[in-house]
This record gives structure tokens, C-alpha cells and sequence, in this order.
């Protein structure tokens, strides 16, 4: 009786196990739910397969309980994380070992009971019937085994059915487990990426294969979410669209991730480059440019220089040095160093002033010290305090007749 109400119970656990799948995979649950019901009623009856049976399963169960909580144990013992809470978490650790040693120690005791009552069950059996007993209570536990392990926990049924009902960071994490097909783990990729999952629609964009163009299910999930503002998503589906031969897609979703975010113009325009539409490049870094991206008004001198004229050339590095850095400044400060630097060091933004400490280093180099001292004061007077340094050491060495100035970048 007691061996037959621990299969009733664990009948009962699959029962519930059935409530957790109801997306997929609940029939394993109730295939198992019926071995371990038949069991428990052919025990009852007193059937030799039965008995066999939970005898094999018990003291398997025990065993494996037992394992399980020498290696939670061992976690307990060896935890060093948690900061001020560790002695907290290794009491947790140590309480579900103990509750594992429990479950070991019930169902040996519970196996240790049918072995008891071994002569009173097997007396005047034949050897036919040990045969088929033994056979169908070892095909029984085989299929528990494989429903278990092939199934719930290979194919991750409970996670699976989280990420159907839901839960978009499950979906991503099934996603990446390789135990899954590719087609698998594009399907999960899919419902992360509808469900809002970024980094799932980013294993979409990757998963996407010949056939699958902007109107494709991923594309449009993607794209989805490239609407709402992500022009990564943008960037990342346009560059798969255009090696997948869909170059109309793929020049509208470099377009999207230029327009939703402007720091995006320059590597959309690399990557329509790469993708053999120079002229769609060109056009992501002018529109780039147009808002003041120093990426892509750079990247656009670099790509068409030749295509503009002399006066629009000098324009775009103009711009290019008054809102990039010192190195967009260089050719020109080789030029004509008092015109670009007087436009520098009259900005006020702080790339500005710390270009305009370069253009006093060289004014001091080329002999101008007076100008080199009006460009550093007026953005020590703006609130640049490495201006203001430059300005204090340059005033000091200048008050020391034999000493040379020297304005450390």
C-alpha cells in the first residue's frame, strides 16, 4: 500500500506537470500520468510486473535523489557569493540538499518495503512469468526514462511553453540552445522578437535564409521593431536583406535606421557599401551630414571627394572639423591655420575648445604667442578649464625670458 500511494502521488505531480504545458508537450506528462496510475492499481492487485516495476522505480528514485543532494551539498558548502547575504544563501542550499536526502531516504525506505514483501509476491511464480514481468516493467520504466529526459528535460517542454504563453526572455534563451534545429531555433526567435525581445530579434535577423525577404514573417517582426525606435534592429536586418539578394529591402531598412537615429548614418552607409549600392551610401551620409554627424560628413569627404567642387569640398571639411574633432581639423590647420582656428575657438561646444588648444600649440610653434594666448582665453573665458591651464602655463613661461613655451596636449 504504501509503495502504491507513492506512484499515486507522483501520478498526481504529473497531473499538475499537464497544467504547465498547455501549449505543447502536455502528452508526455499524461503518457507518464498513466504508467504510474496502472502501476499503482496492478500493485494493489498484487501483479509481479507491478512490483517489479516499483521496486526498480523507488530505488531508482532514491538513488537519484540521493545524488542530487550530495552535489546540492557540495554547492553549499563551496558557495561564496551573496556578499553579506552568502550565509543566507548557503543555508537555502543546504536546506533543499536536506530536503533531498529526505525524498532518497523515503523512497529507499518505500523500496526497502517491496523487497520485504518479496517471497509473499514472487512465491509459484514461473520462469515465463519473471520473464514477461521483468520485460514489461523494465519497457515501462524506459519509456518513463525517455519521456523524462529525451522530452521534458531535453526538449524543454516547461521553457518552451513559457515562451509560447509569453515570456519573450525564455523565448531568446531557447533561441540560443543549440540542442534545438536552426528552423527550431528561428521559430523561438520569432515569438522573442514579436513579443519585444531585441536580443531574440537580433538571432531573427541571423537566422533569416534564401526566400525570406521584407515580407517574410521575421522580416516583419523585425522590422516592427526597428519602428519603434531601434536602429540596430534597422541596421542589422537591412545588411541580411541585401545579402540575401533583397536590395529594395535592404536600402529601405538602412534608410529607417539613418532616420531613427542619426548616429546609425554612417555604418548604414558602410554597410550599403558592402552591400554594392554606392549611391544609397552616399545618400545616408549626406542626410547624416546634413544633422551634424561628424561620422558621416567625414565618411562622405573620404567616399566623393571628386564629385564636389572646390567651394563645397572646403565647405563639408569646414564642417567636418567644427563638429568632429582635431584630426577632421588637421588639413585645414595645415592651410590656413588663423582662419580655420579662429572658427574653432570661437565654438561653443567643448570638441571645439580642446581642437582650439591644438591651434594654440601650433600658433605657438609657427612664433604667434599673442594668438595663441587670445584663442586659449577665450575658452578659458567660456568655462573650459584646460583652456584656462593652457592660458596660466602659457602666461608663466612667457614671463620667463629664457624659458620656451611648451603647451602639454
Amino acid at each position: 500500500m504504501p509503495a502504491a500511494l507513492a506512484l499515486v502521488a507522483y501520478a498526481v505531480l504529473a497531473a499538475y506537470g499537464v497544467t504547465k504545458l498547455p501549449h505543447t508537450g502536455a502528452w508526455t506528462l499524461l503518457l507518464a500520468l498513466a504508467i504510474l496510475a496502472a502501476a499503482a492499481a496492478f500493485l494493489l492487485a498484487r501483479q509481479l510486473a507491478a512490483f517489479v516495476f516499483a521496486l526498480l522505480f523507488l530505488a531508482g528514485t532514491g538513488v537519484g535523489y540521493a545524488a542530487a543532494g550530495v552535489v546540492t551539498f557540495g554547492q553549499a558548502l563551496t558557495h561564496k557569493g551573496g556578499g553579506e547575504w552568502a550565509g543566507l544563501a548557503r543555508m537555502v542550499i543546504g536546506g533543499a540538499a536536506l530536503g533531498l536526502f529526505v525524498a532518497a531516504g523515503l523512497s529507499l525506505m518505500l523500496a526497502a518495503t517491496l523487497a520485504i514483501s518479496w517471497r509473499a509476491v514472487t512465491a509459484g511464480r514461473s520462469a515465463t512469468d519473471w520473464i514477461a514481468s521483468t520485460a514489461g516493467a523494465l519497457a515501462a520504466l524506459g519509456v518513463l526514462v525517455w519521456l523524462v529526459s529525451a522530452h521534458l528535460v531535453g526538449r524543454r517542454l516547461f521553457e518552451q511553453n513559457r515562451c509560447l504563453s509569453g515570456s519573450a526572455v525564455q523565448c531568446h534563451e531557447l533561441a540560443r540552445d543549440e540542442r534545438f534545429s536552426s528552423d527550431e531555433r528561428g521559430r523561438f526567435a520569432l515569438r522573442g522578437c514579436e513579443l519585444g525581445n531585441n536580443l531574440a530579434c537580433g538571432l531573427l535577423v541571423a537566422s533569416m535564409g534564401p526566400g525570406q525577404g521584407r515580407d517574410s514573417a521575421a522580416a516583419r517582426a523585425v522590422a516592427a521593431r526597428c519602428s519603434a525606435g531601434n536602429a540596430d534592429l534597422c541596421q542589422r536586418l537591412g545588411v541580411r536583406l541585401l545579402k540575401l539578394g533583397d536590395r529594395g529591402g535592404g536600402i529601405a531598412s538602412l534608410d529607417e535606421a539613418c532616420t531613427r537615429d542619426v548616429r546609425w548614418c554612417d555604418s548604414a552607409a558602410s554597410a550599403a557599401e558592402e552591400g554594392g549600392a554606392p549611391e544609397a551610401a552616399r545618400r545616408l551620409r549626406e542626410a547624416g551630414c546634413a544633422k551634424d554627424d561628424a561620422r558621416a560628413c567625414r565618411g562622405l569627404l573620404l567616399q566623393r571627394p571628386t564629385a564636389l567642387d572646390p567651394g563645397e569640398l572646403e565647405r563639408l571639411e569646414v564642417k567636418t572639423c567644427l563638429i568632429g574633432d582635431v584630426n577632421d581639423c588637421r588639413p585645414l590647420m595645415h592651410r590656413d591655420l588663423e582662419r580655420i582656428c579662429a572658427l574653432v575657438c570661437a565654438g561653443t561646444i567643448e570638441s571645439q575648445w580642446h581642437t582650439c588648444g591644438y591651434c594654440a600649440k601650433d600658433a605657438l610653434a609657427a612664433g604667434q604667442p599673442a594668438i595663441a594666448a587670445a584663442w586659449l582665453e577665450s575658452t578659458c573665458q567660456r568655462g573650459y578649464s584646460w583652456g584656462c591651464r593652457d592660458l596660466e602655463e602659457l602666461r608663466r613661461q612667457r614671463s620667463a625670458p629664457s624659458a620656451g613655451v611648451n603647451l602639454a596636449r
